[in-house]
């Protein structure tokens, strides 16, 4: 009978690493300290981390919320750009139910008309049947653009206030 192997301890769980991160965001006293705390969580759990599915629900949601804000509203790139986006732009069903949730009205409306444009009013998790429609409704993505302008304003806000809340 072979030796046994002496036991291992288990490896650190991948949500770890980002737990003080996370619990530092959830302090923060304003809006833009939150969004800069999102950011750096965001850095922390991509590139080579572990993937989106593997995160609880609301680190998964920072990242989404953080690439959708910066998508549409920074970059000024629209909805279009973020649906784009390989693993994020599949959690836009999961985006517009928290936007409700956390009472960011005019984000989930316009995560909803966004949504209302795909077959089924479903978007596509995996990135290669969601491009294909992508390109199908690229002028009514722009369109949305322009009659939701500014509609993200309050999502950190009400994103931090509901986590503060729990």
């Amino acid at each position: 009978m072979p030796p046994k192997k002496p036991r291992r301890p288990p490896e650190e769980s991948s949500a770890a690493p980002v737990l003080p991160l996370l619990l530092r965001v959830l302090n923060a006293k304003s809006a833009g300290k939150f969004f800069e705390g999102v950011s750096e969580l965001l850095a922390a759990t991509s590139n080579g981390g572990p993937r989106l599915p593997e995160h609880t629900e609301i680190v998964r949601m920072m990242r989404v919320f953080l690439l959708l804000d910066l998508d549409v509203r920074d970059f000024k790139e629209g909805i279009g750009r973020f649906l784009f986006e390989k693993e994020e732009g599949g959690y836009a069903l999961e985006a517009r139910d928290w936007c409700s949730t956390i009472k960011s009205a005019r984000a989930a409306e316009y995560l909803d008309a966004a949504i209302q444009l795909f077959p089924g009013a479903r978007v596509p998790k995996d990135w290669g049947p969601r491009l294909e429609h992508l390109t199908a409704i690229e002028k009514d993505l722009v369109a949305l653009d322009r009659r939701f302008k500014d509609s993200f304003n309050d999502l950190w806000s009400r994103f931090r206030d509901y986590l503060r809340d729990r």
